[in-house]
C-alpha cells in the first residue's frame, strides 16, 4: 500500500519520503465455506477470538483461522426497500456510504456490553463457517480480556447456551494463550501485552497466571490512533480534507517507532538536518485544472470586455435619449393643461383628472421637477457642469401662534416642525463629517512636516508594525496595555462633570451614553489604538514597494521577508519542511508531516504524562508486579518476559523495552526478552493448541458443560492456566 509519489508541481529532495494514504480500504472476505460435517462429524473446537479491534474464528484443527474480520456491526434502514441491513466486519467498507456512519462494537472500552450485535457476530460467523444445523454441536473455544467482569461473560454464555445451543465453552484470557503457543511449557515468566484499548501486564508462576499481581495502563492501539489523530488536527487546523480515525490509525500502525532515546531523539527532529528522516503523507485530492491563458488570449478577451462595454454604454444613452423624449412631450402636455386654466375651467378639472393632479400646486410642482430633469439632462450632454446649490428651506408657520392658525395651517406647523427637526439633524452630520475631514487633513498636514523634517526618525513600516504589536496586546487582557485601557474607560467615564449631573438629578441607574458628549470619550481611548488612517498608510506602503521594485532590482518587499523569516520558525519547518508552505502547490495543501508524532504516540506507553493519563508507565508496572514475589521467583520470571498485541509491532519495541529492563534490574542480572511469532494471531494460535486433539483431556476439563451453566450460574467459569480468576460475589 505504501507507494512513493511524484509531485510534478514541486522539486521533491530525494530525501523526502511521500507515502499515499489509502482511500479505499478493502478486506479479504472468503466467498466459500467450510465443510461443516467434516468438523462436526470430528467434535473439533471452534475457536473465536473476538478482540476490540478483531475477530479470528476457525476451527482448532486448521493452522490459520478460517476467518478474520474487525469487530464492527453496521445496522441501518435502506431507504430503497424499506428494510434494515446489517453489516458485518470488512463487508462494511465494501457496502454502500450509509453503512460506514452507522459503525458500531458490541464492546465499551474493552469490555462487551451488547449482546444484540455479538449475537449477529456470531450469526456472520456460523454462516461463513458453513454451519447449516439447528445449533452448533462443537464445542467452543473462546478469548476474553484480563480481569473480564462476570456480567459481561454472563452475556455470552446466555447467548451461546441459550440462541445457539453448543454442548460446552471454554474461556480463556487471549494474551495467555499466545503465551501458551509461544510457550507450551508454560514456564515462569512475565507476559507484556499491549492491546487495542489496554496495556496488561501478567506474572506467570508455577504453570499458572498470577492475576492478583498483574497491571494494567489504560492506553493501547485505539488511544494511540486517536492521539494521532488530535495531533495532526492541531498541528493543521485547516486541513482541507477530514482525517478518519481508520487513516489516522493506518498512519499510526505504519509510520510510527519507538525512539530508543526519546529526549536525544526530540533534540534531534528540531535541527533542519532531521527533516531529511520526515515522512509526508499524501492525502487523495482532485486537482484543480488551471487553465493556461497566452498573451494573445489575454489581449482578445481585453478587447471583447471593452467592446461590451461601449455596447452597454451606447445601450444606456440610448435608454437615456429615449426617456428624455418621454419627459418632454409630457411636459408639453402638462403646460397645454396649464393653459385651460384660464380658457376652460371645467376641461381644466378633468384634465387634473385624467393625469391623476390632485390640485394646480401639484401640476405646477410636477412641471417645475420635469423642467429641472431636462435642464440638467440637456446641460450634461452638452458637458455643462452645475454646481448644486441648495436654499435654506424656510418655516414660517413654526413663529405663528396656534391661536392665530387655522386647523390647516396648524396640521402644516406640525409638518414644519418635523421637517425642520430633520434638515437640523441633517446639517449637524454634515458639520461633524467635515470637522472629521478636517482633522484628518490636519493629522496629515503634520505627518508630512514631520517626514520632511526628520526622514530617518518617520519610518511608515515601524508605524505599521508597531499598530499590529498594539492591538496583539489588546487581545489580551492581561497584557499591561489592554489594563491600561481599561483604567482609561473607567476614569473617563466617572469624570466629575458627569457624576455630579446624575446626583443632582437622584438618578442612580448608570446613564451613561444618554448624551453625545459621552461618546466622545472613545476618540479619547482610540486615539493611539485605531487610526482612522490605517488602511491608508498600509495603501501608501504597498505603493512606495511597487515603485522600489520598479526602480530598485535587488529589493526585497516586507511580504516576501515576512514569509521567508515564517519559513524559518521551527513551527513551519515541522509542519511544511525547509521550503516552506507554497499556495500554489495544490498537492502540498492535502500533506502532513511526521517527524515528531513518530515517536510521541509509541512513547506514552512508557510515558503515560504525555497526554495527561495519570498512570505508570509500561516498565513502571513491571517493575510493580515483579515486587509481589520473592527474588528467587524474580529472577526466573525475568529470564522469560514475553511481548504479544497489535502495538509490540512498533519497530525498536523489543530494544527499548530491553534497554528500559536492564535499567530496573539489580546489576548483573540475567534477563530475557522474547517476542510472539505473530502477535495479532497467536492468542488464536494458542486457544486452537489448547483445545486441539493432543490435547482434549485437559481441555475437557476446562470447558463449561451445559449442566454446569445451569447448576452454577449463568457467570460461572472454571479456571486453568490460561483462564481469568472466578470470583462468584
Amino acid at each position: 500500500m505504501d507507494k512513493i509519489v511524484n509531485n510534478s508541481n514541486k522539486a521533491i529532495k530525494e530525501t523526502d519520503k511521500i507515502f499515499e494514504i489509502s482511500e479505499d480500504y478493502t478486506y479479504f472476505i472468503p466467498d466459500t465455506l467450510t465443510n461443516y460435517e467434516q468438523y462436526r462429524t470430528n467434535q473439533t473446537p471452534l475457536v473465536i477470538d473476538i478482540g476490540t479491534s478483531q475477530t479470528n474464528a476457525g476451527w482448532a484443527s486448521d493452522a490459520l483461522p478460517y476467518l478474520q474480520f474487525s469487530t464492527q456491526v453496521a445496522k441501518f434502514r435502506d431507504r430503497k426497500t424499506s428494510r434494515n441491513v446489517i453489516y458485518i466486519g470488512n463487508e462494511i467498507y465494501r457496502a454502500e456510504a450509509m453503512s460506514r456512519s452507522n459503525i458500531r462494537s458490541p464492546y465499551d472500552s474493552n469490555i462487551i456490553i451488547n449482546s444484540e450485535l455479538l449475537e449477529y457476530m456470531m450469526d456472520y460467523i456460523f454462516l461463513k463457517l458453513g454451519v447449516n444445523s439447528s445449533s452448533i454441536e462443537n464445542p467452543i473455544v473462546m478469548t476474553e480480556t484480563l480481569c473480564n467482569p462476570n456480567y459481561s461473560r454472563k452475556l455470552v454464555s446466555e447467548l451461546m447456551f441459550e440462541c445457539y445451543n453448543i454442548p460446552s465453552i471454554c474461556y480463556g484470557i487471549d494474551s495467555l494463550f499466545s503465551y501458551y503457543q509461544n510457550n507450551e511449557l508454560f514456564e515462569n515468566g512475565i507476559v507484556i501485552s499491549s492491546g487495542n484499548h489496554s496495556t496488561n501486564v501478567i506474572p506467570v508462576i508455577d504453570n499458572r497466571g498470577i492475576l492478583s499481581s498483574s497491571q494494567r495502563l489504560n492506553y493501547g492501539g485505539f488511544e494511540a490512533a486517536e492521539y494521532m489523530l488530535k495531533q495532526l488536527q492541531f498541528k493543521y487546523p485547516t486541513f482541507p480534507s477530514r482525517m478518519t480515525n481508520i487513516q489516522a490509525q493506518e498512519i499510526t500502525q505504519k509510520y510510527c517507532h519507538v525512539s530508543l532515546d526519546y529526549s536525544e531523539e526530540i533534540e534531534r527532529i528540531s535541527k533542519q538536518e532531521s527533516r531529511q528522516d520526515d515522512i509526508v503523507i499524501q492525502f487523495p485530492f482532485t486537482p484543480i485544472v488551471v487553465e493556461e491563458i497566452d498573451e494573445e488570449e489575454l489581449k482578445r478577451r481585453e478587447q471583447m470586455k471593452k467592446e461590451q462595454g461601449t455596447r452597454l454604454q451606447k445601450q444606456a444613452a440610448k435608454q437615456r435619449e429615449e426617456k428624455l423624449k418621454q419627459k418632454i412631450a409630457y411636459l408639453e402636455e402638462l403646460e397645454q393643461l396649464m393653459k385651460l386654466k384660464d380658457e376652460d375651467e371645467d376641461a381644466f378639472k378633468e384634465g387634473l383628472i385624467d393625469y391623476e393632479m390632485d390640485d394646480e400646486d401639484d401640476l405646477k410642482k410636477t412641471i417645475n421637477k420635469l423642467n429641472t430633469y431636462i435642464t440638467k439632462a440637456n446641460n450634461k450632454k452638452l458637458g455643462i457642469e452645475e454646481s448644486e446649490t441648495k436654499e435654506k428651506p424656510v418655516f414660517p408657520l413654526l413663529d405663528i401662534p396656534d391661536d392665530q392658525l387655522t386647523p390647516e395651517e396648524r396640521n402644516q406647523k406640525k409638518r414644519q416642525k418635523m421637517l425642520k427637526a430633520s434638515y437640523e439633524a441633517r446639517e449637524k452630520i454634515r458639520r461633524e463629517k467635515e470637522e472629521e475631514r478636517q482633522r484628518i487633513e490636519e493629522e496629515k498636514r503634520k505627518e508630512e512636516e514631520k517626514r520632511l523634517k526628520d526622514p530617518e526618525g518617520w519610518i511608515l513600516y515601524n508605524k505599521i508594525q508597531e499598530r499590529k504589536k498594539r492591538k496583539n496586546q489588546l487581545s489580551d487582557r492581561r497584557s499591561q496595555v489592554s489594563q491600561s485601557r481599561m483604567r482609561s474607560i473607567a476614569h473617563l467615564a466617572d469624570d466629575e462633570d458627569l457624576a455630579p449631573k446624575r446626583r443632582r438629578r437622584g438618578q442612580d441607574e448608570d446613564t451613561f451614553g444618554l448624551n453625545d458628549e459621552d461618546w466622545s470619550i472613545y476618540r479619547t481611548i482610540n486615539k493611539d489604538e485605531h487610526s482612522d488612517t490605517e488602511e491608508e498608510e498600509v495603501n501608501q506602503f504597498n505603493h512606495l514597494e511597487e515603485l522600489l521594485i520598479q526602480y530598485d532590482p535587488e529589493f526585497i518587499p516586507q511580504a516576501v521577508v515576512e514569509k521567508n523569516e515564517k519559513k524559518k520558525t521551527i513551527i513551519s519547518q515541522l509542519s511544511y519542511g525547509l521550503e516552506g508552505f507554497n499556495e500554489e502547490n495544490q498537492a502540498q495543501q492535502y500533506q502532513v508531516r511526521l517527524n515528531v508524532e513518530q515517536i510521541r504516540i509509541p512513547e506514552v506507553l512508557f510515558q503515560p504524562s504525555i497526554i495527561g493519563l495519570d498512570q505508570a508507565g509500561v516498565i513502571e508496572i513491571v517493575n510493580d508486579a515483579l515486587k509481589h514475589f520473592s527474588e528467587e521467583q524474580q529472577n526466573k520470571m525475568v529470564k522469560n518476559i514475553f511481548l504479544t498485541g497489535g502495538n509490540i509491532n512498533f519497530p525498536n519495541m523489543k530494544q527499548r523495552i530491553i534497554n528500559e529492563i536492564r535499567g530496573i534490574l539489580p546489576y548483573k542480572t540475567i534477563f530475557n526478552v522474547n517476542q510472539a511469532k505473530d502477535p495479532i494471531l497467536d492468542a488464536w494460535k494458542g486457544a486452537a493448541k489448547w483445545g486441539s486433539i493432543n490435547n482434549q483431556i485437559e481441555f475437557k476439563k476446562s470447558c463449561i458443560t451445559r449442566q454446569m451453566y445451569e447448576e452454577y450460574g449463568h457467570d460461572y467459569l472454571i479456571e486453568f492456566p490460561m483462564s481469568n480468576k472466578f470470583l462468584n460475589f
